[in-house]
């Protein structure tokens, strides 16, 4: 299985050559970049060009710029998001603590970062580790917005990723099911980092389409699984 991996595009996706002979799709959020009605037209830009992928599976994940999905969340749960993409979005599959298996291939998506000012889905260390609780030990493939914490996640002279988010990863890879952790969130830390876990090799994919300034642009990665 091919598995074309994007991250923080906000506005800039149509940039990206996407290469639809991959079997699956991920984005693992920050798709948006701005507070109120602005939100809607650019989630509703990169949806529809998402949806509109000739690629079979489309998996999504919101980030803390997605302050409409934030919205939406606070107001109906999860679940509004997943009615609303019926609607006219029936290609995505939106992850929130949610998994799907594909090919046999467990994915299970979360968007739950740090607290940095006030963005959507920001939460306390009590509540990510609630939350990152969730991750069954049987996930073959972990789609988060943020890192976990020390892991390619070094930005402005400090490491920002999830301390709880580790813990889980610690505590489930051993399991030897956790092949890929996929995740976008700090763009001045992007590429893949390898850990060998006894004879088990867990990659870690740091997927930030965009630099700090979004004046450049990273060529999608492609894992295989």
């Amino acid at each position: 299985m091919r598995i074309l991996c994007l991250s923080d595009t906000p506005g800039y996706h149509e940039k990206f050559n996407i290469d639809e002979s991959v079997d699956v799709v991920v984005h693992t959020g920050d798709f948006s970049n701005s507070y109120g009605k602005n939100n809607i037209y650019e989630t509703e830009e990169f949806l529809s060009w998402f949806n509109s992928l000739n690629i079979k599976h489309k998996i999504l994940v919101a980030g803390n710029h997605d302050t409409f999905f934030g919205r939406v969340v606070e107001e109906k749960g999860k679940d509004g998001v997943v009615d609303y993409l019926k609607l006219d979005y029936p290609n995505i599959i939106y992850l929130q603590d949610s998994s799907i298996i594909i090919g046999g291939i467990k994915f299970y998506g979360t968007p739950w970062c740090p607290i940095y000012y006030d963005w959507s889905f920001m939460v306390s260390e009590d509540y990510q580790r609630k939350m990152f609780s969730k991750i069954p030990g049987d996930t073959n493939i972990l789609l988060s917005h943020t890192p976990a914490y020390g892991i390619l996640d070094y930005a402005n002279s400090t490491f920002c990723g999830s301390v709880p988010l580790l813990e889980r990863i610690n505590k489930i890879k051993n399991l030897g099911n956790l092949k890929y952790h996929i995740f976008g969130h700090i763009h001045m830390d992007e590429g893949n980092s390898k850990e060998c876990v006894g004879n088990q090799e867990k990659y870690y994919v740091a997927v930030n389409s965009c630099n700090i300034n979004y004046l450049g642009f990273y060529d999608p990665i492609i894992v295989e699984i």
